[in-house]
């Protein structure tokens, strides 16, 4: 039936009456299934380059969206994502209109988010993130009010276009608009199970509002502990990586003045110490200085987040022989080192604070 409709909707002729054809996506699409799903999102993508009339286009697109999106159990993979942002975009439009699009934006979003790889974030840094009825969508699809799916769904996309929502140069939305999101994003990962997945987007948009003056102040005092996330994100993370490379990030947490979350950050730059810009790492030095002076059990954070560190290492090079040569093999035994580097000056700076307690006491003393 699917072929079928789809050598229908392909070689559509203005003569053509489609009510037949539609009534049996109404009948066929609501079923579950790995197949229908499959043949749904291919369908999908028919309907969506045909010169059927709109309104039955747009009807026919969302018929096809929920067959493919509305079963958690298998979703189709999406290796062209142009149609299902043109999709997210006109429904976006509709609700901004006034119309409820609970359903179809949240196919969209599931699409995106779950079943779509590097193709889409090309994509994605090709669209027009600023459009007054695509910032809306997704503020408004993080409300307490919506529906849990997509509720859930644009907590896992919101990762894929971080970098431009919250880029420091850009004003997507204004002061109030900024304190809103962050509040109802807070809501939302509230709302969920704290699975390994849901940790990652919860990370990544962190750091990704943690490293813009702009975002930063309207961040949940809560959340901030959910930093401890960072180790969920994979190396290249890029809202990680431009925290670790922000010379104004350690003055800022400062300037918070909640020590837990600046020791965190500081034990977290510690294992990244090999990488950093030199200001950066100066930083690091000199902070870490203050707290263990202060504080000198603080020490044990930094190691354990190096050693969790190291066994996250060690554990992946089971499945290689010391001696390989398999690329990955290599990048692991470079961050082994790179750890081991930044232990050892970890225990210099430790070093460095003992003695000049000791000189102080020597002081007091005589």
């Amino acid at each position: 039936m699917f072929v079928k409709l789809g050598e229908i909707f392909s070689k559509y002729t203005t003569d053509q009456n489609l009510d037949l054809q539609m009534e049996a996506l109404r009948l066929v699409t609501p079923m579950i299934g790995n197949q229908i799903a499959q043949l749904s999102y291919e369908l999908f993508h028919t309907i969506m380059t045909s010169t059927i009339p709109e309104d039955t286009k747009w009807e026919a697109a969302r018929l096809t969206m929920n067959g493919a999106y509305n079963w958690d159990k298998y979703l189709p993979w999406v290796e062209d994502p142009k149609d299902v942002l043109a999709f997210l975009e006109h429904h976006f439009h509709l609700q901004a209109k006034g119309e409820s699009q609970d359903i179809p934006i949240t196919n969209a979003l599931r699409a995106l988010a779950y079943a779509s790889g590097k193709e889409t974030i090309e994509a994605l840094k090709k669209f027009d993130c600023t459009q007054s009825s695509y910032v809306k969508g997704i503020c408004r699809s993080f409300k307490d009010e919506k529906p849990f799916q997509l509720r859930k769904a644009i907590l896992f996309y919101v990762p894929l276009v971080e970098s431009r929502w919250f880029d420091p140069a850009v004003d997507l939305l204004d002061e109030d608009g900024r304190r809103e999101f962050c509040q109802d994003w807070a809501s939302g990962v509230d709302g969920i199970e704290q699975t390994k997945d849901v940790k990652k987007a919860v990370a990544s948009v962190l750091f990704g509002m943690a490293n813009s003056a702009k975002w930063r102040s309207h961040i949940p005092q809560d959340k901030w502990k959910l930093l401890e996330y960072f180790n969920e994100l994979p190396d290249e993370s890029p809202s990680r990586l431009r925290c670790e490379a922000n010379e104004e990030f350690i003055p800022a947490l400062k300037a918070m003045d909640n020590r837990g979350v600046l020791k965190l950050w500081l034990a977290i730059l510690w294992r990244a110490y090999a990488d950093l810009k030199l200001a950066v790492r100066d930083q690091l030095v000199e902070n870490t200085k203050e707290v263990i002076g202060a504080s000198p059990h603080d020490v044990g954070l930094f190691m354990a987040v190096m050693e969790s560190e190291k066994t996250a290492v060690d554990n992946e090079m089971l499945g290689y022989s010391r001696w390989s040569i398999d690329e990955k093999a290599i990048k692991l035994r470079e961050k082994t080192d790179k750890l081991q580097q930044a232990k050892k000056k970890l225990e210099d700076v430790v070093e460095s604070v003992v003695e000049e307690k000791a000189k102080q006491l020597d002081v007091a003393i005589s």
